[in-house]
């Protein structure tokens, strides 16, 4: 659920997205709060800005008001994938001062004039059957090793496009059009779309009136199949050959399908003999599309096909960072290396796990530490044990890199070299564990000024000696495998 717009089907229903909601509070909120506050809780009415609940009493609707509006928005953007100001009613003098009359005007089919035209210029900003996505730009699509050839393609026919448009009719040339078709391939969940849309909302900005046509595969099948079950086939050609540009995800879909893949290669045509920009993604390249038929496969070739792969943990860091920063969330380092190394499936995976933890972190009204990331790193990785960070392991892994026995380490000899392998692991134990100064001094059976001692120790080798640091590195590395 990417936009506004956009909603499937079965959420559609007032009555579904308040079950779904209420599941949300039931799995973040203590049994007593929610049974206190947001059992009672009613969606009553939405719109595409807005949504009014209810709620039995003045006095619930007060506290619900002044003190769970945040959890309310939470739960409402989890459930319908976008922002929505929050308004609350209470049954018992059904007092509605607080709701603007602008919910009701945008809720029926009564605009004013300013309304209307405010109406018409949002439809001429759709993709054909989807709003822009503002918030999918180039500017916030983070670029690493992984992404940057498909980054800069994209953007260089977002661009190139716009320009093409100036000077046409005053050179009479379309060179401009360099990745034409631009194919774009790489496992789900990694920032395909993100990249349609982004390219959709660079050329919007200087060519508002540009026809076009987004469409997943899978709608381009329903569509076409409906077209021809009312024999309404010159319709719906004439929407797709019409486009300025035509953007399809998952074109993998078309194998299998013979006679999509027939009206399919018909539209390709068209768009690209009248000089269209067409633009695909696919989770697998060309060549490996099967069964496809050859004519299909070659155009797809035509122009420029850029590969995404999985991001980096440095990429991964670097999504999570400013993931924290929409949602207002200070996060130490350790956090953020920690949420990095475990969530390392896709990008959508880190999306869903920093919306729970916004969600955590405004319910506990507190900010994320790392006992609340392994919460939320359990309840993410189906299936799989979380990366484990025990004292034991650090020890070990110390050890094995200075090459001496956890038990000198633990002990009370005094060589350099098994002083040097203690202060180590206090360092590491601190930074990656949550155990206080007195645990981990129990631990090595010294007090915690000893503890002290050894990370201020480590801190200034690290200030003083890049080796230091990137040995540091190294171990977290290896303690996280």
């Amino acid at each position: 659920m990417d936009e506004k717009n956009n909603m499937p089907e079965a959420m559609e229903n007032l009555a579904e997205i308040d079950a779904l909601m209420h599941g949300f509070w039931r799995e973040t909120l203590s049994p007593t709060v929610f049974k206190l506050w947001f059992q009672d809780l009613i969606l009553q009415d939405m719109n595409e800005e807005s949504a009014v609940f209810s709620i039995n009493n003045d006095f619930k609707r007060d506290i619900l008001q002044n003190k769970h509006v945040a959890v309310i928005k939470l739960a409402l953007e989890h459930v319908c994938g976008f922002p929505m100001e929050v308004f609350i009613l209470s049954s018992e003098n059904n007092k509605q001062e607080d709701i603007p009359q602008s919910f009701y005007v945008h809720r029926g089919s009564s605009y004013t004039d300013e309304e209307k035209a405010e109406k018409t210029e949002r439809t001429r900003s759709e993709i054909e059957g989807n709003a822009i996505i503002s918030r999918y730009t180039f500017e916030n699509f983070i670029i690493g090793e992984s992404n940057k050839f498909a980054q800069a393609a994209c953007y260089a026919v977002a661009t190139s496009y716009s320009s093409s448009l100036q000077r046409k009719g005053e050179q009479g040339s379309d060179d401009s059009f360099i990745y034409n078709p631009l194919f774009i391939y790489g496992p789900s969940g990694i920032g395909k779309t993100h990249l349609l849309y982004a390219i959709t909302n660079e050329i919007k900005k200087s060519n508002s009136n540009v026809k076009i046509v987004y469409k997943t595969c899978e709608d381009f099948t329903n569509e076409m199949v409906s077209a021809l079950k009312n024999a309404n086939m010159p319709a719906f050609r004439e929407k797709y050959r019409s486009a300025d540009i035509f953007l399809i995800d998952d074109v993998q879909f078309l194998a299998h399908k013979e006679a999509i893949q027939d009206e399919f290669f018909h539209t390709f045509s068209t768009l690209y003999e009248n000089e269209k920009q067409i633009i695909l993604t696919s989770d697998r390249p060309p060549k490996d599309i099967k069964p496809l038929v050859e004519r299909l496969r070659t155009r797809f070739e035509w122009g420029l096909i850029a590969d995404i792969q999985p991001p980096s943990a440095e990429l991964r860091a670097a999504i999570i960072r400013k993931k924290a920063e929409g949602y207002n969330l200070s996060m130490t380092q350790t956090s953020i290396d920690y949420l990095s190394e475990n969530l390392n499936k896709n990008i959508r995976q880190i999306e869903g796990a920093m919306k729970k933890l916004s969600a955590l972190a405004a319910i506990r009204a507190q900010q994320p530490d790392l006992d609340m990331c392994r919460h939320v790193v359990g309840d993410m990785v189906s299936g799989e044990e979380p990366v484990p960070l025990t004292i034991e392991r650090i020890v070990r892994i110390v050890s094995e890199y200075y090459d001496i026995s956890a038990e000198d380490i633990k002990g009370k000899k005094r060589s350099a070299n098994i002083v040097a392998a203690r202060h180590m692991c206090i360092y590491l134990i601190r930074e990656l564990t949550t155990l206080s100064l007195q645990d981990i001094g129990e631990y090595f059976d010294r007090d915690h000024t000893t503890v002290i001692y050894s990370i201020e120790k480590i801190e200034n080798e690290m200030a003083d000696n890049k080796s230091t640091e990137s040995l540091i590195k190294e171990l977290i590395e290896k303690i996280k495998d």
